[in-house]
């Protein structure tokens, strides 16, 4: 089975998220992209910047700044999108569930 592609532009998913990630959409190679925003410039040209280069990705998880995430759902037609959450103390990032 062909390994699908999950853009990650948030945090990184810990060995149990990514555990049960495969569990429900399969084998998976994640590409994570660090990204720290200006918010003094505009955010689409620096969202579109993250893209350029990279494989067209199956999955998206996006940024975990509100503003940033939705320009990126926008920008995502047609892809899935995963969110995280944060739980825990001290906080940790964990699978929240999938948006098809």
């Amino acid at each position: 089975m062909k390994k699908r592609i999950v853009l990650n532009l948030s945090h990184g998913l810990g060995e149990e998220d990514a555990q049960q990630l495969e569990a429900r959409i399969g084998p998976f190679e994640e590409i994570r992209v660090a990204c720290q925003f200006d918010l003094e410039r505009p955010l689409i040209p620096q969202i579109e910047a993250l893209r350029h280069d990279l494989p067209a990705p199956d999955f998206v998880i996006p940024p975990s700044l509100g503003p940033a995430a939705y320009l990126v759902g926008q920008r995502c037609e047609g892809i899935p999108l995963i969110w995280l959450r944060r739980e825990g103390a001290p906080p940790k990032w964990v699978l929240g569930g999938i948006e098809i």
